[in-house]
C-alpha cells in the first residue's frame, strides 16, 4: 500500500503542467528561479511553490553559486538518477509508438 500511495503521491505531482514544464526547462541544464519565472512567466510565490514540490519528491536538486557581486544564486537542476528514469520512460514510450503502427 505504502509503493501505491507514493505511486499517487507523483502522479499528482507531474499532473500539473506547470511543474512537468519546469522539469523540462531544468533536464536541459542548470537554471535559477528567476530565470525559470521568466521562461515559464509566473510569479515567484508560484515558482517557489512548484519549486519546493519537486524538490521534496526528489525531482530537482540545488546548489549555490557565489556571484562576484549581490546574493548568491540557488541553480535547480535534475539530479543523474531521475534523469536516467525520464530517458528510460522516453525509450518505453517511443517503443510503444512503434509497435502500435
Amino acid at each position: 500500500m505504502f509503493l501505491f500511495i507514493k505511486f499517487m503521491d507523483i502522479w499528482d505531482l507531474l499532473g500539473c503542467e506547470t511543474r512537468r514544464r519546469i522539469i523540462k526547462i531544468v533536464i536541459n541544464g542548470p537554471k535559477y528561479k528567476t530565470e525559470i519565472a521568466r521562461i515559464l512567466d509566473i510569479g515567484q510565490k508560484a515558482i517557489n511553490e512548484h519549486l519546493e514540490l519537486l524538490k521534496k519528491f526528489g525531482f530537482l536538486s540545488e546548489f549555490v553559486e557565489r556571484q562576484d557581486r549581490g546574493r548568491p544564486r540557488i541553480y535547480y537542476t535534475i539530479p543523474d538518477e531521475i534523469k536516467s528514469i525520464i530517458e528510460d520512460m522516453e525509450r518505453m514510450i517511443k517503443k510503444l509508438n512503434r509497435t502500435r503502427i
